[in-house]
């Protein structure tokens, strides 16, 4: 379409001005369907030039809107928006009156939906007026713009100017969108959502009557994010979805994009599996790719890392840290982030982030007013309160409680217009309370009514953690028989939903319900249809033989520390049940115990337990350079007192040196938090053999660090060279040249007209002098490009694409500050793959694709060819020292490069300066 269209421009007549316009606002719109937001922009800069009048350009704006919006540049979009408003004569209030007149205006909402007959609607004709027409288009792009910078003022604001236009000009295909958004509101906004339910019903109902699309699909989508309030939540995501392809079919792709923000959510509380909700997870990603949707992808990596942790996929955990500066202008995102964070706390048991996260997420609620997932965020935030009352001395309880009780009673303002998507939640709240009140039999009688209750709903997580949470609540109370009981009935829950790394933690912490021993006939009832039972008949003393070279075969091929401590995690808690376990490094510089940088920091005076180290232990093991065993910590006076211990009611220890040649490297600190005497003898002499192998990757881990920081230095010497050589060719020779070639040029026409041998010889020679500059430019750049000095790493692809002999499609993230080094290595990945595109392998077309992924600290780096294919590392040397430069770095270099099917060469460079010293260096 983009090519058909560029194609007509070249053939109409400059001087038909409204051909040319009506050309370009389709081009436009062409680009921004496709992703190709900057062409779009550039595009309406001409029509902005070309169409005077704003009501005349109102379709174009709205999607330049759109695309700034799509591009994160909230604030252009809503300047822009705001300030075509009044071009088109609407009165837009200033900040101090906006409250005033959202007021008056919901007030003007509430009569229109209760005082008027639905009817009279559908006999009034629909708005004609082309500049009210237009306020409406430029309302409808604004809202999302709105919504990501958290501004309901503003939100409510446009969305009941489009109520005035209906009351006072009639209905239209393009009031009823943004008029959706008042009725929302009045909700989301004002709390009275069975008013806004209501006029949703009223505005969707209208719209299908007459067949407004895709406004009524967008209407549809409101409805959706309200009538969790009011239906049970499969209800909404199924409206979501037939929204989505309703504004597919209506072209709106934008909106269509929105609607994941309501699918997704819903789904994460009623999908059957995780693999169905981890589906329509990658549908919204390939969705929004294809549209440039930038800014609504952000928040679905959240889910998608949600259920990779979940399902045990990556190395993730639930400690992972909050790309925060990613998120610094979308609040929504970031609170969806914060919320995907504070539910894995929650399903892991780490206390310490359920109620870092759920504060966090409660601070951003009014970014996500109305919506469901604010009721989430609130049941999060309740178990984290019922926690810390637990955990604090009588005096302390007060203020958890307090808020506690806050938070229960807005979940209970909900229960009676949607008991089946609440009522579970508050009874389980009721029961957290009364545990951490003391009230046994009121938690006993809450946590029955709440399993009653949710055993009734399709909500997975729900049932597995109320089952849970009532297990630790028996066993917290000695009532073992039942607390293993609703163990196995929550590992099954978990299992039956995909929770793979939850079930095999319960598993490693009671490696009874692996065998059935926690099992009960009473309780089949309460599971799923379909829940597996996974069994073992594994013997401990074939667990650990399997798990001794399972940490041989990880910690062999160790080349970090960060990585060595991740790796020796994972195996040690599968093999020994532990909940904790920690790689502490023994810093002969420093003389003192150091965590890998992949661990919580080392805060072994606070009241931190899950970041404390226990240093009296590591006194202790320093002294003798032998392993400890202790049954229960809290019973042994030599540790007991350890800050690290407070507060803990049982913990078994396990501590085992790890020593080099006689000398400490690191020592190995297990915990079981859970039981006591949870590490035996068979499982000590399992780990004093991991740390054997442990002291030999230590070892090479630093002689591997010291090495890369040694080649990254290389690297960084090299092009600092190679910078200063083009500096002085550009300051030097080429300057030389520009003078020499002028001066012949003056000279040139100086000549008098009879010597025209002359004055052709001096055209020569000047037309030479600027042939050896271009040259000697095209030299310079080979070795430093200085448009990566003025214009950064975008500017710098851009211009490699411009000077390709074949098209290049170049696809590049807005513009982030990087690292010198690695805009460096990534420009020359660039330019050696489309260099060999051009020469070897005798492509048509090649595209270049950039992305940052803050939350692995990576730039991403594709180029793909159409050409031949058949490239191959050890082939010639240009590839071969790309993949030197990368890997020198730390990044990794994949080539795919089949015969006559094209080359892919892919690069991962980490944003980390690779010339750091290792953590073992001191």
């Amino acid at each position: 379409m983009n090519a058909l269209l560029s194609a007509a421009l070249r053939l109409v007549d400059p001087a038909e001005i409204a051909v040319v316009v009506e050309l370009r606002t389709a081009r436009q719109a062409a680009l921004f369907g496709s992703g190709r937001l900057a062409e779009a922009d550039a595009e309406y800069r001409v029509i902005e030039r070309l169409c005077e009048r704003m009501p005349d350009r109102a379709g174009p704006t709205a999607v330049q809107v759109r695309g700034l919006t799509h591009q994160t540049r909230f604030a252009e979009a809503i300047a822009l928006s705001l300030e075509s408003l009044r071009e088109c004569g609407v009165v837009v209030p200033s900040g101090d009156r906006l409250p005033a007149e959202v007021d008056q205006r919901f007030e003007r909402l509430y009569r229109w939906a209760a005082g008027s007959d639905p009817a009279d609607d559908l006999a009034r004709p629909d708005l004609a007026d082309a500049t009210t027409l237009a306020v409406t288009r430029l309302i409808d792009a604004a809202l999302p713009a709105a919504y990501f910078v958290a501004d309901p003022a503003l939100i409510a604001w446009l969305g009941l100017e489009a109520i005035r236009i209906w009351i006072e000009h009639g209905p239209g295909p393009s009031v009823i969108g943004p008029a959706s958004h008042a009725a929302y509101h009045a909700g989301a906004q004002r709390g009275a959502y069975e008013a806004g339910y209501r006029a949703l019903q009223r505005i969707v109902a209208l719209g299908e009557a007459r067949g407004y699309e895709p406004g009524t699909s967008q209407a549809r989508h409101m409805f959706s994010a309200l009538s969790g309030w009011f239906e049970p939540i499969e209800n909404g995501a199924r409206a979501a979805q037939e929204a989505r392809t309703g504004l597919i079919a209506g072209g709106d792709l934008a909106y269509a994009g929105y609607t994941y923000q309501l699918s997704v959510p819903y789904l994460a509380e009623c999908a059957s599996s995780l693999e169905n909700f981890v589906a329509e997870v990658d549908r919204g990603f390939a969705f929004l790719r294809r549209t440039g949707n930038e800014q609504t992808g952000q928040w679905l990596d959240s889910y998608r890392w949600l259920a990779d942790v979940l399902r045990g996929e990556s190395p993730a955990a639930t400690d992972d840290p909050i790309p925060l500066d990613r998120f610094s202008d979308n609040p929504l995102a970031l609170f969806y982030a914060h919320q995907c964070h504070a539910l894995a706390a929650a399903c892991f048991g780490d206390r310490v982030r359920l109620a870092e996260h759920s504060a966090a997420a409660m601070a951003l609620l009014p970014a996500a007013a109305g919506f469901y997932s604010t009721a989430v965020a609130r049941l999060l935030r309740g178990l984290a309160l019922a926690d810390q009352a637990r955990a604090a001395t009588a005096d302390e309880r007060g203020a958890p409680l307090s808020e506690l009780d806050e938070v229960m009673r807005w979940l209970a303002a909900r229960v009676r217009d949607a008991p089946e998507n609440f009522l579970h939640l508050v009874r389980l709240l009721e029961a957290e309370r009364a545990w951490a009140v003391d009230d046994f039999r009121g938690a006993v009688r809450a946590f029955d009514a709440a399993r009653r209750e949710v055993v009734q709903r399709r909500r997975p997580w729900h049932r597995a953690l109320i089952a849970e949470r009532a297990a630790r609540f028996h066993l917290a109370h000695d009532i073992d028989h039942t607390g293993f009981d609703l163990l196995a009935q929550a590992r099954d829950d978990y299992a039956a939903w995909g929770a793979t790394a939850k079930v095999a933690q319960l598993d490693w912490a009671y490696p009874a319900l692996r065998s059935g021993a926690g099992a009960t006939a009473s309780l089949e009832e309460a599971r799923p249809a379909g829940a597996v039972h996974e069994r073992s008949a594994v013997t401990t003393g074939t667990l650990d033989l399997l798990g001794v070279l399972s940490a041989s075969r990880a910690l062999s091929s160790g080349t970090s520390i960060e990585r060595l401590h991740s790796r020796v995690v994972d195996v040690l808690s599968a093999m020994t049940g532990a909940t904790v376990v920690r790689l502490v490094l023994w810093s002969d510089d420093r003389r003192d115990w150091l965590l890998p940088a992949s661990a919580p920091p080392n805060t072994a005076t606070g009241a931190d337990h899950d970041h404390a180290v226990p240093m009296s232990v590591l006194r202790y093991i320093r002294r003798t350079e032998a392993p400890l065993v202790v049954d229960d910590v809290t019973r042994d006076d030599r540790f007991a007192h350890d800050p690290c211990f407070a507060g803990l009611t049982r913990c078994s220890f396990l501590a085992v040196p790890v020593l080099s040649r006689g000398t400490p490297r690191a020592a190995l600190l297990l915990e079981n938090r859970l039981i006591r005497g949870a590490f035996t003898a068979e499982r000590l002499d399992a780990v004093k053999l991991i740390a054997g192998q442990l002291a030999v990757s230590l070892d090479n881990a630093q002689l591997y660090a010291q090495l890369t920081a040694s080649r990254a230095r290389i690297v960084t010497a090299a092009d600092q060279a190679r910078r200063r050589i083009e500096r002085d060719l550009h300051d030097g020779a080429q300057q030389r040249l520009v003078a020499l070639a002028l001066r012949l040029r003056a000279t040139q026409a100086q000549v008098p007209p009879e010597l025209t041998e002359l004055a052709a010889d001096l055209g020569d020679l000047a037309a030479e002098a600027t042939s050896q500059l271009n040259e000697l430019r095209e030299i310079a750049r080979g070795i430093h490009p200085g448009i990566l000095d003025t214009g950064g790493l975008q500017a710098a692809v851009r211009t490699l694409g411009r000077r390709s002999p074949i098209p290049v499609d170049v696809d590049q993230q807005p513009a982030q500050s990087l690292p010198k080094h690695v805009e460096v290595s990534a420009y020359f990945v660039v330019a050696e793959a489309l260099t060999n595109a051009a020469k070897h392998s005798r492509a048509s077309s090649a595209s270049v694709t950039i992305r940052l992924d803050a939350a692995k600290a990576l730039l991403l780096v594709t180029v793909l060819d159409d050409g031949v294919g058949g490239a191959d590392f050890t082939r010639g040397t240009g590839l071969l020292g790309l993949k030197d430069r990368v890997e020198a770095i730390g990044g990794r270099i994949v080539l795919q490069s089949p015969l006559g099917a094209g080359t892919s060469l892919h690069a991962e460079l980490p944003l980390a300066d690779p010339s750091r010293s290792s953590a073992l260096d001191g």
